[in-house]
């Protein structure tokens, strides 16, 4: 039986190809993030909103971005259910529970941040221009990880921060699963690429890629496919 976060991938991939189907096509390709009470938090790119889904699959307009500081790019959610959202290019905004918006960081790298994570510290992880920034609870900001070109972030149960990389080397195009130790340690994890990546209760790694997500056990040897959501 699969677990409930390998279903919530499932549920969100779901949710992307829905409304796929029912807004304009600069509406699609949204960025995704669950709370602990499993709601879904959706931001439909160029929208600038972000909408909210209850588990019952009630949907609310969370947040809607302004003229100065447009909501488009990745979410994410810590354990206190505070939403992390990019917006005005090189700004993360940060929302409480109750929809109160505070800008969070600014001049996150040159351009839009490519996609966020939170640690269970609470710390806030940014990918952008070749780099990830770690930002501590208080805004403090600090490079992380240099030489990789992050299109998704997960933690796992220990703390370790897996990266779907995809960059330039030598005139070619490295793509890779990395994984980096709390401390910056980078290793290969999987010889593969994916948009979106989570980590379900029994410590697999989910790789959303194009139309099919992927299942990497911890020890790599085994991966199968668990779904194609848009068929």
């Amino acid at each position: 039986m699969r677990s409930v976060d390998a279903l919530r991938l499932l549920i969100a991939q779901t949710v992307v190809c829905l409304i796929a189907a029912l807004v304009p096509i600069e509406g699609r390709a949204g960025n995704l993030a669950f709370d602990h009470s499993d709601n879904l938090f959706f931001e439909g790119r160029n929208t600038g909103t972000i909408v909210k889904f209850t588990p019952d699959g009630t949907k609310t307009t969370f947040a809607t971005g302004t003229k100065d500081t447009p909501i488009n790019g990745d979410l994410a959610v810590d354990a206190s259910g505070n939403v992390f959202a990019c917006a005005s290019f090189t700004t993360i905004l940060k929302y409480a529970a109750d929809g109160t918006r505070s800008v969070f960081a600014t001049g996150v790298g040159k351009y839009w941040p490519d996609s966020l994570a939170v640690d269970a510290g609470g710390n806030l992880f940014a990918s952008s221009d070749n780099k990830i920034f770690k930002f501590t609870p208080d805004g403090t900001k600090s490079i992380f990880a240099t030489g990789v070109e992050a299109y998704g972030l997960a933690f796992d149960q220990s703390g370790n921060l897996f990266v779907s990389d995809s960059h330039g080397e030598n005139g070619h195009l490295v793509s890779a699963i990395v994984k980096f130790t709390p401390d910056g340690r980078k290793s290969a994890f999987a010889d593969t690429h994916g948009y979106s990546l989570a980590f379900d209760k029994p410590g697999n790694l989910l790789i959303a890629g194009q139309d099919v997500i992927l299942k990497f056990t911890p020890d790599v040897r085994k991966s199968r496919r668990i779904g194609r959501p848009c068929h």
